[in-house]
């Protein structure tokens, strides 16, 4: 969608994350996320946080793309400001898993 297009829905879309670079899978159909630093992970949640900023002041919340993701992925996210994230695992959700 253009700018312009997301400018148009912003009053009824609410826009959260889904990385800005990493949703991708590589060779072997996994998440590329795994495969990236935490320093990298990072910077892409950030630059995705910032670029959302235009159509959304509160952007707190991140679909891992491809419901994968780690250690170095939750750290990032916290980091760069979600309070939340969403994967695509089966299971029920209990306090602090």
């Amino acid at each position: 969608m253009s700018v312009s297009e997301l400018n148009e829905i912003r009053d009824v879309f609410d826009f959260q994350s889904h990385t800005h670079f990493l949703h991708r899978v590589d060779g072997y159909r996994r998440p590329i996320l795994l495969s990236r630093s935490e320093h990298n992970i990072l910077f892409d949640f950030a630059r995705s946080r910032r670029a959302l900023a235009q159509f959304n002041p509160h952007v707190w919340y991140l679909s891992y793309p491809f419901g994968g993701f780690n250690d170095k992925a939750v750290k990032a996210a916290k980091e760069a400001g979600f309070h939340l994230a969403v994967t695509t695992m089966k299971g029920k959700v209990k306090p602090g898993g």
